[in-house]
């Protein structure tokens, strides 16, 4: 197998055992992998200083060392060089170590007693392309902060300009100005480009953020939602069950409930609005249910209210939800849960979504909870 994809491999293998050395360092030298250089250290003192004075594009790791031994070995390499993909290369007994700091951040592990040419070949490649990868991925998500950051400040101050131009040319100090007139249309498309740019923003800070998990009220959370919003006093919002305390992330559940209850709000009965909000435990974990008494979503778009459209036919959809729904898709989704309608009909709509029974800790509603 050739691996032209991967080229001027800088490796180190920390192993010294010289048994295990010989035969790594002989796969290696074998190997169809276009290596730079490689190099060996026998010891945790030695490997600090090669990675002090080479640039070293991954490491293939014994856990134990004549200066150190199992898990601190991973641990002192990973806390200074967390950006160097490590494989760990260790013995059946300590597989279960190996499983365990692979999710503390190593890439991969191999086995002694089965290695072969073949498998260390695939191991460093497909790890070396995993790490090429999450790399690229954290530069994208820095670009798109920073064009959001360019449609957060420096496109809305422009329009910020336009609309006191508009202002200033077409005063309307008695607000007579008709529904379908060049400046009404103005103002309007002013105000919805104003919308679309902080739905925009909102959805795009979603993407592939690290998230901290603590103890959270959802019942709490849902009274600081209602309290955000401060209802009209013609919508009646109704809490109609009890809540869980989650293991989750507290903005998270603050967003998702600041959407559907805002999203309710804005077509419940404009004479009489109603909103009720309600929770029930499932065999799998719980779900979660926001209903209006709105006039209902045509079963034909159901779907296109959970999407970010981009079809300028769809403008009245998208108008209608923002990118509030689709937020929440994204949000529920990254906390293992999922999210639809479960009817709609003339009567309003139901929103419902649901959370796994692994993050869920009690449903004591006195149960103390702690603050982000």
């Amino acid at each position: 197998m050739h691996y032209g994809q991967v080229n001027n491999i800088s490796l180190l293998l920390v192993e010294d055992k010289p048994e295990d050395s010989t035969r790594v360092l002989g796969y290696l030298q074998n190997s169809d992998l276009d290596f730079k250089k490689i190099f060996h250290t026998t010891s945790l003192a030695e490997t600090f200083k090669v990675l002090s004075e080479q640039t070293i594009d991954i490491i293939i790791l014994n856990l134990s060392l004549p200066d150190s031994f199992g898990a601190e070995t991973f641990s002192a390499i990973y806390s200074k060089y967390p950006h160097i993909p490590i494989i760990l290369y260790t013995g059946m007994y300590q597989k279960a170590i190996a499983n365990l700091l692979v999710k503390a951040g190593a890439l991969d592990y191999l086995l002694k007693e089965t290695i072969s040419l073949e498998i260390l070949e695939r191991t460093i490649f497909y790890n070396l392309e995993r790490s090429r990868l999450i790399t690229d991925s954290k530069f994208l998500n820095q670009e798109l902060k920073y064009i959001n950051n360019i449609l957060a400040h420096h496109i809305k101050d422009p329009l910020y300009e336009i609309a006191v131009l508009i202002h200033q040319l077409f005063p309307d100090p008695f607000n007579e100005i008709k529904e379908e007139s060049p400046e009404h249309i103005v103002k309007r498309n002013l105000s919805d480009i104003n919308k679309m740019l902080d739905h925009v923003f909102d959805y795009s800070r979603m993407n592939g953020e690290e998230f901290l998990v603590h103890k959270i009220s959802v019942s709490e959370c849902i009274d600081e939602v209602i309290n955000t919003l401060n209802p009209a006093s013609n919508i009646e919002i109704k809490i109609t069950s009890d809540f869980p305390v989650v293991n989750s992330n507290k903005y998270f559940i603050f967003q998702i409930f600041y959407n559907l209850i805002n999203n309710a709000m804005k077509f419940v009965n404009p004479e009489k609005g109603y909103i009720e909000i309600s929770a029930q435990e499932k065999k799998g974990g719980w779900e979660f249910y926001v209903r209006d008494n709105g006039t209902g979503i045509p079963l034909d778009k159901q779907q296109m209210i959970f999407e970010v459209l981009n079809d300028p036919d769809k403008r009245d959809i998208y108008l209608r939800s923002g990118i509030g729904l689709s937020i929440v898709k994204r949000l529920v989704s990254r906390l293992k849960g999922k999210v639809g309608i479960e009817s709609t009909d003339e009567h309003g709509t139901i929103i419902k979504f649901s959370l796994p029974k692994k993050i869920i800790l009690s449903s004591k509603p006195s149960q103390k909870t702690l603050d982000l």
